[in-house]
Order: structure tokens, then sequence, then C-alpha cells
């Protein structure tokens, strides 16, 4: 899904978008993934992240999402290959999700 949108749409267009697609493991409840335009490259050598564009497509992402849902997020998130700094994007996150239940994941 998120190839097949890539493919279709101006890149700067797509900044600021969120991308709910649904989870092949759909038995009682359905979960979504969500892929969020923040950002057109990556790598080390600039930060690649847009934060304005990360806000909006976070806020984006909450549009979609019904009440009482829990949302995850993977710790560090836009904070290697975009450049950013994690505190400002955990900060953006406890905002606009403020009214769920988050839960920041980080691998061991």
């Amino acid at each position: 899904a998120y190839k097949s949108v890539c493919d279709l749409q101006d890149k700067e267009l797509l900044l600021g978008k969120a991308q709910g697609v649904y989870s092949n493991s759909c038995e009682w409840h359905c979960e979504k993934v969500f892929n969020l335009f923040g950002q057109l490259g990556f790598g080390t050598n600039k930060r690649q992240g847009n934060y304005g564009a990360i806000a909006i497509a976070l806020l984006n992402m909450r549009k979609q999402i019904n009440e009482g849902s829990i949302v995850g997020f993977p710790y560090g998130m836009c904070s290697d290959r975009a450049g950013c700094d994690w505190e400002v994007i955990q900060e953006l996150i406890e905002f606009i999700f403020s009214d769920l239940q988050v839960k920041i994941y980080k691998l061991k």
C-alpha cells in the first residue's frame, strides 16, 4: 500500500499525510498500521524529517483513530534516518494523542 501511493503521487504532495492500512491479522477486531509521510529523503548528513509535516501527519492519523483506542509508536521514530530529535517527536505524540492510551515500544 505504501509503495503504491508513493508511485502514484508527487512525493512533496504526500508530506503530512497518514495512510491507514488494515493489518492482515483481523479475527475479532481490526488493527490499522499507519504510514506517516514526514520526510522526502533519508540519511545522516542532515536532518531529513520535517517537523511540520510530521505534526500534520500525526494529526491526520489521530482523525482516523476511534475514541478509546490504544496507539503504539516505535521508540525513536523519525530520529534515526530522518535525523529528528526523539524528544520533540515524543512531545508531539503525547500532545496529539493526549486523550488516548499511548504505548512506546522499544526493541532490545
